[in-house]
């Protein structure tokens, strides 16, 4: 591979997805982002572990793991129509995410 590393998801999606484009042509995409910050600090502060003592928090007190992600419907149906299976396919999300922690609501104790 030359050393080139492969993502499992379609590159186009990394282009109009980038938070600072977004925040420039959508008026309320801010609002978005501070919505997802407040998301974030809730489950933070929630701080109920997973029944496997592990650093991840963001548990609801039946033990149920909360949403991993969020995004506004036009986004997500931009991903979905490049690739239908990013949302679904754990290991695509993941790196999805991992490009992309504007929308990951996932958080670490």
């Amino acid at each position: 591979m030359n050393g080139i590393q492969m993502q499992p998801y379609d590159p186009r999606i990394d282009h109009l997805l980038d938070p600072s484009f977004l925040s420039q042509v959508l008026p309320w995409f801010d609002d978005f982002l501070l919505y997802i910050q407040r998301e974030r600090e809730k489950i933070r502060q929630a701080d109920i572990g997973g029944k496997y003592n592990t650093k991840a928090a963001g548990f609801s007190p039946s033990g149920k793991v909360h949403a991993v992600y969020e995004m506004p419907t036009m986004v997500k149906n931009y991903v979905d129509g490049i690739d239908k299976s990013i949302l679904k396919d754990q290991k695509k999300r993941d790196a999805f995410l991992k490009n992309h922690p504007e929308y990951d609501l996932r958080v670490t104790r």
